[in-house]
């Protein structure tokens, strides 16, 4: 999800309609200018991982989110996600029985090594160990097109890997092997490929294609960012959102975009 205004914008109206409880989004390219208000309600807990612009040469991309109703209890557990350029972002979820659902977003970049991925798991298994009793979520995009997923025999709720091409991929599936996490996503791209994973504890996990996106893919319009901005020089934003929270402010912004 890209952070241009046109997207912040239509992202912000289809969450306000959407049913969904807990929302996790990948390659945000949010930084610090971007307030969380722009995209969600306050209805919901936001919880963000922007990417560090220290690490890698990348300066745009990348950064994960988590959104969730404020009906549940949410943790931040900020010294779960792991260091380096593997981007992981840990949040624990209250979900009865005093059993708790830790749900992790990732996302791996193209360029990420071995070992850098080899830093996310062993966070994973941290969290794996430490809390044996409670539930493991983990989504996002780890970057590894070449692997091939297919369901067992008589089976179908959860996916095997085939092949694992390189040690890269092979470090990923041995890994989750191990910790008993299963693969639920077998929901291909037009190139035939499972690009976003869904690793879990639990049992039965149904993975299933959006009808309704937040924001579709628009390839044929990109943003005109001259325009934009000539025209935002135009308004005093001081006198505009003087004693304004920033719920209030973003409905002032985005009333003057229109």
């Amino acid at each position: 999800m890209y952070a241009a205004f046109e997207v912040r914008h239509d992202f912000y109206i289809a969450t306000l309609s959407s049913i969904a409880e807990i929302i996790c989004v990948t390659e945000t390219w949010l930084n610090s200018n971007v307030n969380s208000a722009e995209l969600f309600d306050l209805n919901k807990y936001v919880f963000r991982k922007d990417r560090d612009h220290l690490l890698g040469n990348k300066k745009d991309g990348g950064g994960v989110l988590i959104a969730i109703k404020k009906q549940f209890q949410a943790i931040h557990r900020t010294n779960w996600s792991c260091e380096g350029i593997c981007e992981d972002l840990w949040v624990s979820i209250e979900v009865g029985n005093s059993t708790q659902l830790h749900l992790c977003c990732v996302y791996v970049p193209p360029h990420a090594s071995v070992e850098n991925l080899i830093a996310h798991l062993h966070s994973v298994s941290e969290v794996r160990q430490r809390h044996e009793n409670d539930y493991v979520l983990i989504v996002g995009d780890y970057n590894v097109s070449d692997i091939t997923w297919e369901n067992p025999d008589n089976c179908k709720d959860f996916y095997k890997a085939l092949n694992t091409a390189d040690r890269f991929g092979e470090s990923l599936v041995d890994a989750y092997n191990y910790l008993e996490l299963r693969q639920y996503n077998g929901m291909r791209n037009e190139n035939g490929k499972i690009l976003d994973l869904v690793f879990s504890s639990i049992d039965k996990v149904s993975v299933n294609c959006c009808s309704n996106p937040f924001v579709p893919e628009d390839k044929h319009h990109p943003a005109n960012y001259e325009v934009i901005n000539n025209e935002l020089d135009k308004i005093n934003w001081d006198i505009e959102l003087t004693g304004l929270n920033a719920e209030n402010s973003v409905t002032v912004f985005y009333n003057f975009y229109k």
